[in-house]
Order: C-alpha cells, then sequence, then structure tokens
C-alpha cells in the first residue's frame, strides 16, 4: 500500500465462505458489540448494517465479530458532516433506472450521503458528455471514466452544500493525462481538486490556489483531496501526505456540484474516479486519518 495515516479498528479482514470464495469486507455505519454476543447470519448482517454489500457466495452462517472485517465509512467517522458522497459500486445508473453494466454511460450518479445532491448532466441531448462505467478496474471496484476531448461531465446545478462555508473534498482518482493549465477532476462551486500540469492543485475562483510540489503521475491511483476555510487557508492532501497549502480568500456563494472539469466547463478532466466525497467542515486530524484509512483499505491502495 502507498504512504497513508495510519488507522485500524481492529478486526480480522476475512469471512468464512462455504464455497471457497475470498475474503468479503462489509461496511458499517456503526458497529454497535451487542450485536456480536451471539453467532449472526448474514441476513442479519445485512439488516443491522446500511452500509453492508451483499455477497450470496459466502456463508450465511455463525459470523462472528472476529470473522467480519468492517470498516468505518463517512457517515461514522465525519457524521453530519457528510454533504454529498458518490461512489461507483452503487447508484450508478443508466438512464432507465437500472445500474450500469460495464462499458454503459452513466447518465445519474446517485448521492449517498442522505441529503438528495445527485447527479446528472445539464445537457442531457448531448451523449458524448456522459463518462462510462468501467466494472472492476481498481482492485474489483468500479469507476467512471472521463474522457477529456469528449468533455465528460456529471453536475448537480443546485446542492444543499455551499462552499463559502467550510469543507472538505476528497477523491479516489487516476489520471489518464496532465496537460498543462488548471484542470479539475471536480468541483463544489469552484472549490476544485485537480491539477497544473504534473502538480496536484487545489483551488478555484475566488480562493488562492496551492500548487503541491510533490508530482502527479498518469496511470497512478491517488487518494487526493483538500480541507478548505474559505477566507483563512486551504491544505491539500495527497497519499494521506499534506499537500500544498496556502492563504485563501473568501468564497461567494457557490453551490452546483461537478465531476469532470475545473468550472465553466474548462478544465476538462481526463481519467478514472472511483469516489468523491463532499465534507461540510473542514476535517480535523482524528477525522482526516479515518477518512484516508477508509479509502486505503477499502480500495487496498
Amino acid at each position: 500500500m502507498s504512504g497513508g495515516l495510519a488507522f485500524g479498528i481492529g478486526l480480522a479482514n476475512s469471512i468464512g465462505s462455504s464455497s471457497g470464495s475470498a475474503p468479503i469486507t462489509y461496511e458499517a455505519a456503526s458497529v454497535p458489540t451487542a450485536h456480536y454476543t451471539s453467532t449472526n447470519t448474514q441476513a442479519e448482517v445485512h439488516t443491522e448494517y446500511a452500509e453492508a454489500v451483499t455477497d450470496t457466495g459466502h456463508d450465511e452462517s455463525a459470523n462472528t465479530q472476529a470473522d467480519v472485517d468492517f470498516i468505518p465509512g463517512p457517515l461514522t467517522y465525519a457524521s453530519g458532516k457528510v454533504g454529498a458522497w458518490y461512489r461507483l459500486d452503487i447508484g450508478a445508473l443508466n438512464g432507465s433506472g437500472n445500474p450500469c453494466a460495464d462499458g454503459e454511460d452513466i447518465k445519474t450518479l446517485n448521492d449517498r450521503s442522505g441529503n438528495g445532491n445527485h447527479l446528472g448532466t445539464p445537457e442531457a441531448s448531448s451523449p458524448e458528455l456522459w463518462p462510462a462505467f468501467i466494472d472492476d478496474e481498481l482492485n474489483g471496484h468500479p469507476v467512471a471514466r472521463f474522457v477529456a476531448a469528449d468533455t465528460h461531465r456529471l453536475s448537480d446545478s443546485a446542492s444543499t452544500v455551499d462552499r463559502t462555508n467550510d469543507h472538505s473534498i476528497f477523491a479516489v482518482v487516476k489520471y489518464a493525462t496532465l496537460p498543462a493549465g488548471f484542470h479539475g477532476v471536480g468541483h463544489l462551486g469552484g472549490s476544485t481538486v485537480g491539477f497544473s500540469g504534473s502538480a496536484a492543485w487545489y483551488g478555484g475562483p475566488g480562493l488562492a490556489s496551492p500548487q503541491a510540489a510533490s508530482s502527479l503521475s498518469t496511470g497512478t491511483w491517488y487518494r487526493q483531496g483538500k480541507t478548505a476555510d474559505p477566507g483563512v487557508a486551504t491544505q491539500g492532501y495527497l497519499n494521506g501526505a499534506t499537500n500544498g497549502s496556502s492563504a485563501a480568500n473568501a468564497y461567494s456563494s457557490g453551490t452546483n456540484i461537478v465531476l469532470g472539469d475545473y468550472g465553466s466547463q474548462v478544465g476538462w478532466f481526463d481519467g478514472d474516479l472511483a469516489e468523491w466525497i463532499i465534507y461540510t467542515d473542514d476535517l480535523d486530524s482524528t477525522e482526516l486519518a479515518a477518512q484516508d484509512a477508509y479509502f486505503t483499505r477499502r480500495y487496498d491502495l
């Protein structure tokens, strides 16, 4: 795994399987210890945990706490602070209300935060704007593939999150190309996580733009993000370490959430995105450690 902030919860990384299939990881919205006072069937585990992923190939009996690896998700380690949350394994739809199959266009990407900030494409009559759903691309997880030349983009014109307030944005991203100039994986009203050439970049209109010294490479997966205290400072992060910072001007209001560009349909993103989370606070050190642990363990990075 690449360098990052150390974090663990002391649970085993396996679950028994009667069919010999690989271990599965269940993600817990919460981990009440009372759940493990006796053996539990798979159905009971899925009922208890909102983040659990169904896998019928695994044994459905006698799963104790020692048998299951639970990764605390954003709704746990940043309770009440998740403004928008997009993950490609759940909520990527093909326009007919059905989950995307490999290679299909993503026409809706649902928000998992519970705030209803679902993404679509404003220019719905232009099929070339839809990013593609690529299955099993990142250690068994699907991704959204954005092609800059085809101006792929997903957006929500008016979300419940505003860039004028403290916020943090984190993503799991791989760059296919790194052209010169400012480009965004995505943004909240112009508060951007992206790159400029081979350097990580965190900025946007009205906000000073820290450009990190650490270089990015094409074809490499990164855990990239930033915390923003508008009017005070922006701090960038790459693979769990600080990566570029600056003083910041105050933002004007901006609530649109966009994946695929830097802002105003310029500075397009060329690459793959596995997950994108917007928090409604500048995360503290404990939350940052848990955030990085979540990405690291979920995607085996």
